[in-house]
């Protein structure tokens, strides 16, 4: 237990001591592969601790990467977003998120998913299925078995199941080379910085891997959702990093689920 508690006091400490800067910077994107067009976009979000004991959002960019015509010349595209109508955030918030950055969590569950989900609609079931090619799904003469799965999905049927099947593994990291869907987010204070990183092939970004800046072989890997909501408590609701962490991201992969199982 002590070590556990260790690096999470000496990260929280940040906040009582020295200025505190803190990046988000999400990103998605694939191997321009030598072809011409956008192949991937960034966005970054910046607060950084005040004397007050609160923090401000000091700068909101975004990032599209393109290449050229020949397919080897690349341009970055910034464009910056206004910050003056967010307001300070109480340091507090703050805490919570980076507390919930370090533990450990068996929060992958119905009991913390399902209320934090909206219902889907039928036109979002319908999407899913064509997205998967289900015709079964569309025939007229499965109407009333149509109407009772799509209400059952809206319900969350076997939610659960679902939860168990998916559940991160925190000791196998999937790789993916060419292609990325990542968020990094940097803890600095003076000249140390903490890196946590989650990558985005599954719904909710889990687990969380935390590395030493100077030291990259000294890494933890925790799985919390709770990370996840506490940083939507102060992140822009309109960035796109606000989004990826939200719970309902889960929503389009637990209906393919229920369709491939009742429309085989």
């Amino acid at each position: 237990m002590t070590r556990l508690l260790l690096p999470i006091l000496l990260l929280l400490g940040h906040f009582a001591f020295g200025q505190t800067k803190i990046i988000f910077s999400y990103s998605k994107g694939h191997s321009s592969w030598n072809n011409p067009g956008v192949y991937g976009n960034s966005e970054q979000i910046e607060f950084i601790a005040t004397s007050d004991s609160n923090f401000s959002l000091t700068r909101y960019f975004k990032v599209a990467y393109s290449a050229g015509k020949d397919g080897k010349t690349f341009t970055k595209d910034t464009s910056e977003l206004p910050i003056n109508k967010y307001g300070a955030v109480n340091k507090q918030y703050f805490q919570n998120w980076l507390a919930q950055l370090n533990t450990q969590k068996e929060n992958y569950t119905e009991n913390f998913v399902k209320p934090r989900l909206i219902k889907p609609t039928k036109r979002e079931i319908i999407i899913v299925a064509k997205s998967i090619d289900k015709e079964l799904f569309f025939d007229k003469d499965f109407k009333e078995n149509r109407k009772a799965i799509t209400e059952k999905i809206q319900n969350f049927y076997k939610l659960d199941s679902f939860l168990i099947l998916t559940k991160p593994d925190i000791e196998n990291l999937m790789v993916v080379t060419d292609n990325w869907h990542r968020l990094r987010i940097q803890v600095v204070n003076n000249n140390d910085t903490t890196i946590y990183q989650c990558q985005f092939w599954v719904p909710l970004g889990q687990p969380i891997s935390r590395y030493d800046h100077k030291d990259f072989s000294n890494s933890k890997t925790i799985s919390n959702l709770e990370a996840n909501t506490s940083a939507q408590v102060f992140l822009p609701n309109d960035s796109e990093t606000f989004k990826i962490l939200d719970m309902n991201n889960i929503k389009e992969r637990y209906i393919k689920w229920c369709l491939e199982k009742y429309f085989y």
